[in-house]
């Protein structure tokens, strides 16, 4: 819940960032800037700045020190997040200068503002850790939302022998009562024992 409305907080934060620093878009034709070369709207000299400007780019970037750490506790050093902000605000400023390029909406690309954004994101991670001193409790602040796995279908038992597949059912082979004749046997009635003797009594 709460990492939800952090998110949310951020892509708000992010929307009215772009909003300050990217709109309006004014097209105008190269023939509006002839008298005035690209160059002079980059400013390389660091210092060379009016305070107001540099006090608000600090401010616009300390949400930036508070939010990225509580959402990616990795992000919770000063270097980690110094980087990222330079990064960011690196990117704000290469749009500007493709959008004058192309565009003619031309904004000054200062290397100030890189500066004041990059200290404006540490004020806010100094401020994320004295409101909440323990590192533990700014991790686990915003946890990740655990993924749900679908549930397994449970084993199907499957079925075991019924009475008709006994072996004790089986219907096995009917007992003669009688001997057991082999193939070929001659089931000739031979003499009997009578007629035996009477032979030998008339030798």
């Amino acid at each position: 819940m709460w990492r939800r409305a952090t998110i949310g907080i951020l892509l708000l934060y992010a929307a009215g960032v772009v909003a300050i620093t990217i709109f309006p878009i004014r097209v105008r034709p190269a023939s509006y800037w002839a008298g005035e070369p690209f160059m002079t709207m980059v400013h390389w000299i660091p210092g060379d700045v009016d305070a107001p400007s540099f006090t608000l780019n600090i401010i616009m970037f300390i949400p930036f020190g508070v939010l990225v750490p509580l959402l990616w506790p990795a992000t919770d050093r000063l270097r980690a997040t110094g980087l990222r902000a330079l990064a960011a605000s690196a990117s704000i400023e290469g749009v500007q200068l493709v959008l004058g390029l192309t565009l003619g909406s031309r904004r000054t690309i200062d290397v100030n503002d890189l500066i004041a954004n990059t200290a404006g994101a540490l004020i806010g991670l100094l401020i994320l850790r004295l409101a909440v001193p323990s590192a533990i409790h700014r991790a686990s602040a915003c946890p990740p939302t655990p993924r749900r796995r679908p549930a397994r279908p449970a084993p199907q038992s499957r079925p075991g022998p019924g009475p008709d597949s006994s072996p004790s059912s089986s219907p096995g082979p009917v007992p003669s009562s009688g001997p057991v004749l082999s193939p070929g046997c001659d089931l000739s009635p031979g003499p009997g024992p009578g007629l035996e003797s009477r032979s030998l009594s008339d030798d």
